[in-house]
């Protein structure tokens, strides 16, 4: 790249760099402060969202206070008795009146806090209705609304099953206000869509309440909740990148959390900061292109042409390999002087060639003499230079070799262990490397190289090539395998060797196996008369093999020789003669074989081959058997196991279909007998509910209780009761249940948790019901018990004229097992069985 393109792409690099830079701060510190503005403007439309609701609810008040401090309502809730023929409830409590003050309830408490009238109306259908779901809830014990005994007022937000009502309670007196307190007015009206549309159109703002409880809060306002409730007041969120929103908590008249509040509002000042931004970054941008125009024109007219101007007479010198030449650059600065500079390497370089090229003269002349290959190769392993001993060695001329890889005249061994030393020469600092290798000549031979020689360093210290001198060692190395072959063959022999001289003495030519098989150690051997191992018996006839051998030259006989614990065994004997050219002998090579030994391991091994070839059969026999019967066991296996998936499966639709049939049923006859009907519904339940877990577990046999019964009671906290505020806890912890003992567990906990929460928290009590099972020593342990308001003491449960309690008896009967009951603070029932305690029951 050349330095004007270079000194460009510095500059853009720089200005890109100073840009993001800017980009980043600007968005941190610009939008940063136009966020702040954004929130404060949400925080503001908010504070108007929450007046107009205050608005609203004061008109209530407003209407609130003008009747209950009215004479006729005064008189009206004195009257010992109220119909819907009472003059006040005609002339005032008409459908006229509702819809003209907007409002859904009117109610009229004594003063003993008792609904004297109480009115509904539907404004969207203009009709009278019941009074709303929830509205007796909010009138509890403790409620604000109850004015009983007070003279002060009270307004607020009411929840009625997540449904807001703007509330409005003030004692009922006279018009002058000094009678005694007769009663309470309270008024309401929902705080519906509708009228939050209306309040929006009033305010300007895009309104919206969702119940701070509901079960479907959408995604962003669930989002917003934990922000509100850990730093309250108000919370901005955006949406997208045109639009905020805003959330607050109200609170209802108990202080509890009971709506969040949404206001949308344009991002108007957000997108604003965003246009001002982009501007500030366009205009950087186009003030660093100018400049880098204005920079690049500068340098190319000062530096640039000058130096392009030395680069050019440099090359020149370099194409003409001339160092005598000289450049010319005129000036005083930093130009002119690597001008001079390089002048004067060039005088060096001039003065450097001529001292190199005498040297050369000297080294060639050295080189060229020698016996041995002298050769030089880069970092690349090309060979550079070799000297003409190489037409002699390997028959090429130097010509033919130099420019071609080392490699390429090596054998492929060699030539992985001549990579494999180079590449430690350059790593370390070995400052030699030999190596025995194998050329290939010209004609194909490979020849005996030894290869000696170190690595080429540059005066920058740079590894540049090596160089080295290869050495003919043909003769040696032949020499050297000749010896070793042999010495290898005497020493590895298994075969028992040893060397004797002509008047039959051992020498320390005693291989292992001879020494072995006599039990001597080598050294005992040594110098020890060759008839001295042999049986006494056998010595007379040493003497005529010996002189046969002589004569043959080789020669084989049998005889008896003695170890050197005194055991005799039979042996070969083979005799080699080696003489000189006169034909005297020089030494004998004499080998010996237990022949008893070989003999007997080779019938040895004859009968294990045999009964080896008996065994592997059987072997494989076996095995092929076992294989067989594991794939069919394992195909048995599969199929029952989907056919008993498949079971349950089907067990648990006919209970469904039974319990839907039952449902239908119920549907024709009484309150009575449908919740009999409803009982047996949550029985199937309970058992459907064991057979499709069953068919969902990997273990068809067991399923997990937990899990089960987690389940089971939120079926029936859903089927039976109307309060939210009865909890059902469990804690049953790695307990796995068959079928047989999971059926009977879940009717009884089925029967019981149905109990609870039909007679234990009547008139919206509150309470929790528990479900605990542990196994202790061998025991399952299952405590149900609730905190609800308990049964009689002279109740007996055993004798229950009830159909669950009975059935909860005759389920623990069946499983051995024992219950009793315990009626302080609340009920316990506690049941307990064994795992071997299922029997059957007709």
């Amino acid at each position: 790249m050349k330095l004007l393109d270079k000194t460009l792409v510095i500059i853009c690099i720089t200005l890109v760099g100073m840009v993001l830079l800017m980009y980043v701060a600007s968005q941190v510190i610009l939008m940063g402060s136009y966020s702040s503005m954004e929130n404060a403007d949400v925080a503001g439309k908010m504070d108007s969202a929450l007046r107009a609701i205050s608005y609203d609810l004061s008109m209530l008040d407003t209407i609130t206070v003008d009747y209950a401090y009215w004479d006729d309502t005064y008189e009206f809730i004195a009257e010992p008795y109220i119909t819907e023929d009472t003059p006040y409830v005609l002339s005032n409590l008409v459908d006229t009146t509702f819809e003209m003050q907007r409002l859904n309830i009117v109610v009229f408490l004594d003063s003993t806090d008792n609904i004297v009238y109480a009115r509904a109306y539907d404004l969207d259908n203009e009709r009278f209705v019941d009074m709303p779901d929830g509205f007796i809830e909010v009138l509890k014990q403790g409620s604000p609304l109850l004015r009983s005994g007070s003279d002060e007022s009270t307004h607020g937000v009411a929840m009625l099953q997540d449904k807001p009502m703007l509330v409005s309670a003030y004692p009922i007196k006279n018009s002058d206000g000094n009678s005694p307190t007769g009663g309470t007015l309270i008024m309401g009206r929902f705080l519906d869509e509708k009228g939050i549309q209306t309040l929006g159109d009033i305010t300007g703002l895009s309104m919206e309440v969702m119940p701070y409880s509901g079960t479907a809060l959408p995604e962003d306002y669930r989002n917003a909740l934990p922000r509100l409730e850990e730093h309250g007041s108000v919370v901005a969120e955006p949406i997208n990148d045109t639009t905020v929103a805003g959330y607050t908590i109200i609170d209802d008249i108990f202080g509890n959390p009971a709506l969040v509040l949404r206001v949308d509002e344009p991002r108007s000042m957000y997108i604003q900061g965003q246009n001002s931004v982009i501007y500030y970054i366009l205009s950087l941008i186009f003030a660093g292109i100018v400049f880098i125009t204005v920079t690049v024109f500068l340098l190319e007219k000062t530096v640039i042409s000058r130096i392009a101007q030395l680069s050019n007479t440099v090359h020149l010198i370099g194409a003409k390999d001339d160092p005598s030449t000289r450049v010319h650059v005129s000036g005083n600065d930093e130009v002119s002087l690597l001008a001079e500079t390089i002048n004067t390497t060039l005088a060096s370089l001039q003065s450097s060639r001529e001292k190199l090229f005498a040297s050369e003269q000297k080294f060639r002349s050295l080189v060229e003499n020698i016996g041995d290959i002298v050769l030089e190769a880069n970092d690349r392993y090309e060979l550079t230079y070799i000297s003409p001993n190489v037409k002699k060695v390997l028959g090429y001329d130097p010509e033919e070799v130099i420019g071609k890889l080392i490699y390429d005249f090596i054998g492929i061994e060699d030539a992985a262990r001549l990579k494999y030393m180079n590449i430690q020469l350059f790593a370390t600092n070995v400052p030699i490397v030999l190596i025995d290798i194998e050329f290939v000549d010209k004609e194909g031979r490979l020849i005996d190289i030894e290869l000696s020689g170190t690595k080429t360093i540059d005066p920058q210290g740079r590894i540049i090539g090596f160089h080295g001198v290869a050495r003919d060692v043909r003769e040696r190395k032949r020499i050297e395998r000749t010896m070793r072959k042999w010495a290898d063959i005497f020493q590895m022999a298994r075969i028992p060797i040893t060397i004797s001289d002509p008047g039959n003495v051992m020498l320390d030519m005693v291989n292992p196996a001879f020494s072995q098989m006599y039990g001597y150690d080598a050294e005992d051997l040594y110098n020890i008369r060759f008839e001295d191992i042999f049986d006494v018996s056998c010595r007379n006839d040493l003497g005529k093999h010996i002189n046969r051998a002589d004569i043959e030259g080789h020669h084989v006989f049998g005889s008896r020789h003695v170890r050197k614990d005194g055991s005799v065994f039979p042996v070969s004997i083979d005799i080699s003669v080696v003489k000189d050219p006169q034909g005297n002998v020089l030494y004998r090579i004499i080998n010996v074989q237990d022949i008893t030994e070989r003999k007997e391991a080779e019938e040895v091994l004859q009968a294990a081959n045999d009964e080896l070839a008996k065994v592997v059969h059987a072997l494989q026999d076996e095995v092929a058997e076992r294989k067989r019967v594991e794939e069919q066991i394992a195909g048995s296996l599969k199929e029952k196991e989907v056919l008993l998936k498949e079971i349950h499966h089907r067990v648990k639709n006919n209970l469904q279909i039974i319990s839907s049939l039952l449902n239908l049923q119920s549907g024709n006859m009484n309150k009575e007998s449908a919740a009999a009907f409803r009982e047996s519904q949550n029985r199937i339940k309970s058992m459907a509910l064991i057979h499709e877990k069953l068919y969902q577990s990997r273990d068809l046999s067991h399923i997990d209780f937990a899990e089960y019964v987690s389940n089971l009671t939120s079926y029936l906290a859903r089927s039976y009761t109307n309060n939210p505020r009865v909890n059902i806890s469990t804690d049953i912890r790695e307990i796995s249940l068959g079928i047989d003992m999971a059926i009977p567990c879940g009717l009884i906990i089925n029967e019981l948790v149905s109990n609870s929460l039909k007679y234990a928290f009547g008139d919206g009590r509150t309470g929790e019901i528990r479900i605990n099972m542990v196994m202790d020593g061998g025991k399952y342990i299952l405590i149900v018990s609730d905190d609800g308001v308990g049964l009689p003491q002279e109740f007996d449960f055993h004798n229950s004229p009830s159909l669950g309690l009975q059935l909860v008896n005759t389920l623990v009967d069946q499983l051995e097992g024992t219950i009793e009951l315990e009626k302080a603070a609340g009920t316990t029932f506690t049941i307990k069985f064994g795992e071997d305690g299922l029997r059957e029951k007709c």
